[in-house]
Parts: structure tokens; sequence; C-alpha cells
């Protein structure tokens, strides 16, 4: 009769060293999305001024098996862990028994860094249960964005008239527009968003 041995694991924010393995495990995991990569994690890091603690699951061998990305948001109403800041998607990828661990980590760390909540955008229901257990509270929202696109004369019309008596008035006094089409951020995202899509397959939005 054959034994399956037990993999030794150990739970560790990321570190530089963890790029190849944690690059090798999104590209096997068929629900990670752009918001877990590397790269959307280098636009908040350098965008905004909260602390990443991206948790992972590695075995001896550096393999990771599981990852947990978490930001540590501090704002006016109080401090907040959260999967992740300025996505729809977040949340832990991986193997189901790590996960279970991962999550006990993060409620450790939230009492640590005297957190009022952790907010995690799952988008996969799997985990429910294993949320609730924590007295995680579950909401589901969906938000759509529409622009209505009209012609020219109807969007103007639309405009407030103090607001088209101002732009008549910066025209008559030669008021230039110039359109930026070069922006080193916006590009950064772009290129992330593209990266993501060709390495997955698959588009997010």
């Amino acid at each position: 009769m054959s034994h399956k041995t037990a993999i030794k694991v150990k739970i560790e924010p990321y570190c530089e060293e963890d790029r190849e393995s944690y690059e090798e495990f999104l590209s096997k995991r068929p629900e990670a999305t752009i918001y877990h990569t590397l790269l959307w994690k280098k636009v908040i890091d350098t965008s905004f001024n909260y602390k990443s603690i991206y948790l992972v699951t590695k075995d001896t061998k550096n393999k990771i098996h599981a990852i947990f990305p978490l930001y540590y948001v501090k704002t006016l109403l109080g401090s907040r862990l959260e999967s992740i800041p300025f996505s729809i998607y977040g949340g832990a990828i991986g193997n189901t028994e790590f996960i279970k661990k991962m999550i006990k980590k993060a409620i450790q760390l939230k009492e640590e860094l005297n957190c009022n909540c952790i907010l995690v955008k799952q988008p996969s229901a799997d985990l429910d249960k294993e949320f609730e257990k924590y007295t995680f509270i579950k909401h589901k929202n969906r938000l759509n964005q529409c622009i209505k696109v009209e012609k020219p004369e109807l969007l103007w019309k639309q405009i407030k008239k103090s607001n088209r008596n101002a732009i008549r008035q910066g025209l008559k006094n030669d008021l230039e527009l110039e359109r930026v089409n070069k922006n080193p951020n916006i590009e950064e995202r772009g290129d992330t968003f593209f990266t993501h899509c060709i390495r997955s397959g698959k588009m997010d939005h």
C-alpha cells in the first residue's frame, strides 16, 4: 500500500526571489486575472501609498502552490486589508487546503496591524463556506458603465450654458487644446493589460 506524502509548505510574504515561481504559478491557473499579476502589483505600488503583502504558499523547493494578494490600506476612516484595491477581482487562488491556512494568516495580520476589516474580492464561490467560518459577510455587487453616444450638436446642448459660454470665450481668445498622446503611466497600464491577455488567452473587463 502506498501513502501520499504531505507537502511541507510555508506561508510568507512575496519577495523578488519568488518572481519566476509566481509567474509560473499564474500561467497554470485559469482563474488568475490581470489583478493577480506582478505587473498590476507594480502599478498599485508605484501609484499609491499602500503597503503590499502578497502572501504565497511555497514548498521547500520554492514552488508556489497558492497566493493571496493583500494590501494594507489606511484612510481617515481607519485601516483595512484589501484584495485587491482598484480592481473588480482579487482574492486567493491555488490549492484549497493551502488557501484555508492563508485565510487564517490574513486574519492574524489584520489583528497585528489593527485593521478594521478585510475586504476580499473573491470571484469564485468555492471558498464562501470557508470565509463564513471566520464571520466574513458576502456582498454581491455588479456595476455596469454605459456611455450614451450622441451627435456632437446634441452633446453640445447638454453642456451647461455657463460652460458653453466659457468655451466660446476661450475660442475667441485663441485658446488651444492639445491632446497628450504619450503618458508613461497610461502606457504602462496598457502594456500590463495586453501582456496579461496574451499570457492567459482571455480578456478581463
